[in-house]
């Protein structure tokens, strides 16, 4: 034996030495997490890692957070009416949220001009309300647009939101829909049910908001765990999920756009049929292709994807966004991003001849 010295001896130290080696790696993610522009620096493996314990670990999700947030039996939830601040690790940001549940003031809902529908992405997680680009569009068209993009939304409540709040379509001049990935589910869901969205009770959602706290709550070690995990592709514990997230169906882009133009055909209300509306794919950092929008316009020309989506124009932002419009560990745009969005909107929005196109922004 080593130096003489028992067995349990150099047990003990392998343990010390092992110990000091998590809380060494412990303390460099809390650093990496505090100071992102770190992680713009490190190989896209490595960052990838501390994304991955960001978003399982460490973001603040508003719509489960009771304060910001609200049970709702039709929509599952919506914002609180009111004001509010919402922060993570990259940004700190207030919400003003009509009676609606929208981000957005109480003008905005009477008879706007523009409507902007969609999830985070659109809603402007991440940054102050007048940088988001629907308010950009407001300033400089001087029309009224009214931000209904609800975090993690998909389709049909996009919609349905819009038909509750009896929106006034009488001066409507376009509907702006903001796609994202994470809308398939709900889509998916909704097209298997023939045009039924099952809606989970209170219980579920006070389940999830528990175990969003849970999951936050600072335990020892809690990043190492959760970035020994994201390097084995093991997932996260397993997160409540609601009934209208759930769906067996294969992904592919065309199930994708199938389920997002009966989506659009029945889920929009009638007050929106006639408007012109716009199309635009927002996913996180470098995950857009533009083959959802080629499947939609594809399909588009069937009988059931009706006669709004036959109108509407789609434009693919992929050339314009640049990765610096996204925060680092967050899979958001920043400022600069929705600038870019709200500049190629309002190019869009000013050519009354683009209806019914595909367009590439370069």
């Amino acid at each position: 034996m080593l130096s003489g010295r028992p067995r349990w001896h150099w047990l003990l130290i392998g343990a010390f030495q092992l110990a000091i080696g998590l809380l060494l790696v412990e303390g460099l993610i809390v650093l990496l997490l505090r100071h992102p522009a770190l992680v713009a620096r490190m190989p896209d493996g490595l960052a990838d890692l501390v994304r991955n314990v960001y978003m399982n670990q460490d973001r603040h999700i508003i719509q489960f957070d009771p304060r910001m947030a609200r049970y709702d039996p039709e929509l599952f939830y919506s914002l609180r009416p009111g004001s509010f601040v919402h922060e993570n690790r990259e940004f700190r940001n207030a919400y003003r949220v009509n009676h609606a549940g929208m981000r957005d003031d109480e003008v905005s809902l009477d008879s706007p001009r523009i409507i902007v529908a969609g999830d985070s992405m659109a809603m402007g997680w991440g940054v102050d309300q007048e940088e988001t680009f629907a308010q950009r569009i407001e300033r400089a068209t001087g029309g009224k647009v009214l931000n209904a993009a609800i975090s993690s939304y998909g389709t049909v409540r996009e919609l349905r939101i819009l038909e509750r709040a009896r929106i006034d379509g009488s001066q409507l001049d376009a509907l702006v829909i903001a796609y994202n990935s994470t809308d398939f589910p709900e889509n998916a869901t909704y097209f298997a049910g023939g045009g039924r969205l099952p809606v989970s009770d209170e219980r579920l959602f006070d389940d999830i908001v528990a175990y969003q706290q849970r999951i936050r709550h600072y335990r020892p070690f809690l990043y190492v765990r959760s970035l020994v995990r994201a390097a084995l592709g093991r997932a996260a514990p397993e997160t409540p999920v609601p009934a209208f997230a759930k769906t067996s169906m294969h992904r592919t882009p065309e199930d994708e756009a199938r389920v997002f133009l009966y989506a659009l055909a029945h889920a929009a209300p009638p007050a929106l049929q006639g408007a012109r509306a716009v199309l635009i794919h927002l996913d996180g950092r470098n995950e857009s292709s533009g083959e959802f929008l080629a499947q939609v316009d594809r399909l588009r020309q069937d009988k059931p994807a009706g006669s709004l989506a036959r109108r509407m124009t789609l434009v693919d932002l992929n050339q314009r966004l640049q990765p610096e419009d996204y925060f680092v560990i967050d899979d958001h745009l920043r400022a600069s991003g929705h600038a870019v969005v709200a500049k190629a909107l309002l190019e869009v929005l000013a050519q009354p001849g683009s209806e019914g196109t595909l367009r590439t922004l370069f």
